[in-house]
């Protein structure tokens, strides 16, 4: 597997975290490569992945594949940072959303539970702030229909 870099790369797994309820632990953070490991320790699941010296590149150098672990609902992978880019066009549709709300369209259907601290935060504030104020969308100064 080949990304562009270690940013889209941290995402990838974020996302591969989610989808199959699982807990990663993303380690080291730093540019030229991330070690990604399942938290559960009886658990070998390994993937590690660096820069090509060659194509400069962001490659898997190594992968092992087989989990051992459970399925679990809670994700530290799932930040409120994911789930804004997660459920933009939700929360710009609804710019009054409630925060028990968003919870609800996260247990529906990432079926992952998310505590209010997380779902409060600034990134989803921001991205409701910014892009749908009020009732003017002000990419276009265009009024939403209802």
């Amino acid at each position: 597997m080949i990304f562009e870099n270690a940013k889209k790369f941290r995402k990838v797994m974020a996302e591969y975290a989610v989808e199959y309820k699982i807990r990663l632990k993303l380690k080291p953070n730093e540019k030229h490569r991330v070690r990604v490991r399942c938290e559960d320790k009886k658990c070998k699941w390994l993937l590690f992945a660096s820069i090509d010296n060659h194509s400069g590149d962001f490659v898997v150098k190594h992968y092992y594949h087989v989990h051992v672990c459970t399925t679990t609902t809670k994700n530290k992978l799932c930040t409120s940072k994911f789930i804004a880019s997660k459920f933009k066009d939700e929360m710009t549709l609804q710019p009054y959303i409630k925060q028990w709300e968003i919870q609800k369209l996260v247990r529906e259907k990432l079926g992952l539970y998310m505590g209010k601290l997380s779902v409060a935060g600034q990134s989803i504030e921001s991205l409701k702030n910014s892009w749908v104020i009020g009732r003017w969308n002000f990419q276009g100064c265009v009024t939403l229909q209802t």
